[in-house]
């Protein structure tokens, strides 16, 4: 073979190699296009959630700062009863001391014309004086007890009034907790992982039967700092469908779990120390393309979203690492 047969060759090799390997890179290029467009669309929903949680923190901060006022303005309010009472007690202090000094000349009164009476004199007209003095002394006396009824009833009444203000701080205090708790605990998603079998790598795609069934979570909590305000407290995981806003049911009755009560809303826990881990559990079969992790906050059968505590588990039908 000669050597412009083999330069023909040569090229020929080259231009399909080359054709094969723009082949492959364009192949590559649609690929990260694609890959380029679902990050995409994830960063827009996470801007989206955090524009959200922007929202809701701005929210329990507004009503931070009313019931702060609150607070203050009922406070005011008590001091202002508790002194109005201290001067209930003075005036009802002195309107007994006069029904006693009232009762004790009523009492001599008796005594001196029980004393007339029993001396042989005639002391008639004496008597009808002294008589007429302890009628006079009896009107005061009768007088001045409706006037301590009086006070001891205005003084209930601010007994009471006050009672219900303190009542009120003490809710208003209960309720600022709970919004403190709300918008300043944070959740770090340490690790997270969906998938047909609990600690198991991710499944890529949630949708249909047995994809996903099992998710596993791993994360910290945080408040100012300090833990101390959430220790103890109890919370709720929950995991929504935000296409349809439903609530994907945690633990529900089947025959995997025979000791189970049922179906619940979300894994219920209470906060005692860092890390947090979880085993949130459904075998229903997911049509949803988009799901959301929350936290909320559970109060007397209330419950209150933590704010910096939402992560985004599945975007168009695929899971979130």
């Amino acid at each position: 073979m000669n050597r412009a047969t083999i330069g023909y060759v040569s090229f020929g090799i080259f231009c399909v190699a080359f054709a094969g390997f723009s082949i492959f890179l364009s192949s590559k290029l649609s690929d990260y296009q694609g890959l380029l467009g679902t990050q995409k669309t994830t960063i827009n929903g996470h801007e989206q959630s955090i524009s959200n949680l922007e929202g809701i923190i701005d929210k329990y901060q507004i009503e931070n700062e009313i019931l702060s006022d609150s607070i203050l303005l009922l406070n005011e309010t008590i001091n202002d009863l508790v002194l109005r009472i201290d001067e209930q007690d003075k005036i009802i202090s002195t309107l007994r001391r006069k029904l006693n000094k009232t009762l004790r000349s009523f009492q001599e009164l008796e005594g001196e014309i029980a004393r007339l009476e029993e001396e042989k004199e005639d002391h008639s007209l004496a008597i009808a004086s002294l008589e007429e003095e302890k009628n006079i002394v009896l009107k005061e006396y009768s007088e001045t007890q409706v006037q301590a009824e009086m006070q001891e009833e205005t003084k209930q009444k601010l007994e009471e009034a006050t009672a219900k203000n303190i009542q009120m701080v003490l809710a208003e205090r209960k309720r600022l907790v709970i919004e403190d708790i709300a918008a300043n605990t944070i959740v770090n998603y340490a690790e997270v992982k969906l998938g047909r079998k609990p600690n198991k790598s991710n499944t890529r795609k949630i949708y249909g039967q047995n994809k996903w069934n099992y998710t596993t979570f791993e994360f910290t909590m945080e408040h100012r700092g300090s833990n101390k305000e959430i220790l103890d407290q109890e919370f709720i995981l929950k995991i929504i469908d935000k296409d349809s806003g439903n609530i994907l049911p945690y633990n529900e009755g089947n025959r995997k779990f025979p000791e189970s009560d049922g179906e619940t809303e979300g894994w219920s826990f209470n906060f005692v120390d860092n890390p947090v881990k979880a085993l949130h559990v459904n075998f229903q079969s997911k049509v949803g393309k988009k799901y959301e992790a929350r936290i909320f906050l559970v109060k007397e059968g209330k419950e209150y979203l933590l704010a910096n505590s939402t992560r985004l588990l599945v975007e168009n039908g695929k899971a979130i690492n």
